[in-house]
């Protein structure tokens, strides 16, 4: 049996994987029976380094990033195999208001590049999506080497 914790946060993820889900249909084009994409936002492109300090040392925690742009994307490799199409240190879009946060977390053994089959789609609709490296020594892609 799960604690009771677990279920709202159960119902989150849900939501959004039915709002992704949503998002990612597709409009059917009347003349050729083929469907065309929604329009989608430019995708923008950044890794952080977020510096804190425990137990007197200082940490840095290193995040990518995606989310809406102006800018003209390129074609990025990520590292290996993983590449993608995006606009790298661009600035981010502010016209249209707040967007949608989603801080994903792949857990141990991940990286923040492990879902950017995930990502860039999210950021195209809208999102702004932060994916955290974590500090096991078992992962073997980091954000900033590949």
């Amino acid at each position: 049996m799960l604690p009771e914790t677990v279920y709202p946060l159960m119902a989150r993820l849900v939501g959004i994987f039915f709002l992704f889900g949503v998002l990612s249909c597709a409009a059917t084009d009347s003349g050729a029976g083929r469907a065309t994409p929604l329009p989608l936002f430019n995708v923008g492109y950044q890794v952080l380094d977020l510096k804190s300090r425990k137990d007197g040392q200082e940490q840095t925690l290193t995040v990518a990033v995606w989310y809406p742009t102006a800018a003209q994307p390129k074609l990025h490799n990520y590292g290996g195999p993983t590449s993608g199409n995006v606009a790298v240190d661009a600035a981010p879009r502010v016209e249209g208001g707040p967007c949608p946060f989603l801080v994903f977390s792949r857990g141990y053994g991940g990286s923040g590049l492990s879902a950017v089959f995930f990502t860039e789609p999210l950021a195209a609709h809208g999102w702004l999506v932060a994916c955290p490296d974590h500090h096991d020594k078992h992962s073997a892609v980091r954000i900033r080497t590949g």
